[in-house]
């Protein structure tokens, strides 16, 4: 599994980009009127298992109260980055932070990666949590065409367990891969259904 982790980031270099965060910030919230703000600041476009994706440091600010810095990301979609969706937060009350500093600390520390089966970026920590919940649940069931470890499985009529992929390649057949079955009432002879 690939991972991304920003390297080679040492005190200096995280003060380097507190401060130009934190100035860029400071400068766009002395315009603003309202009691409320949200802050983006974007981080570089990063490629991961062939998925590009990039950070938002996020800041919401009320004038009544402290600002909160999250951490949030956005997944390429077909060629260019949909800014107008909301972007996933990676572990909300993880990457939940009182100062700039902090969040950025927790991001410099954490490895990341891409989670295929959902679609999402998260950190490896988190993936590994995840992997080891799915196993228990699919202890001893392998996907009957590619043998993979199952993860979000489909079950055919006639019993055979396909994994998310396999099923999308089968998509529009009417023959189980397996036993050729009808995938649609699981009989041996092919029906009209759709």
């Amino acid at each position: 599994m690939e991972t991304y982790q920003a390297k080679n980031i040492n005190k200096e270099d995280i003060d380097n980009i507190v401060k130009v965060i934190y100035n860029k910030f400071e400068e766009e919230k002395s315009k603003i009127v309202d009691t409320n703000y949200h802050f983006y600041y974007n981080t570089p476009i990063i490629t991961l298992n062939n998925i590009k994706f990039l950070f938002h440091i996020y800041c919401y600010y009320n004038k009544n109260h402290r600002e909160s810095w999250y951490l949030k990301c956005e997944i390429q979609n077909d060629e260019e980055f949909d800014f107008d969706k909301n972007p996933n937060v990676i572990n909300y009350k993880y990457f939940e932070s009182k100062t700039l500093r902090e969040l950025i600390v927790k991001y410099v520390n954490s490895k990341f990666v891409y989670d295929k089966c959902d679609n999402k970026i998260m950190r490896y920590d988190d993936y590994l949590e995840e992997e080891t919940v799915r196993k228990l649940f699919h202890t001893n069931i392998e996907c009957c065409v590619c043998y993979d470890n199952l993860s979000g499985d489909f079950k055919t009529k006639c019993g055979h367990y396909l994994c998310v992929d396999c099923k999308i390649q089968i998509k529009g057949k009417k023959l189980c891969p397996m036993c050729k079955e009808c995938l649609c009432c699981g009989g041996q002879v092919e029906c009209d259904e759709d």
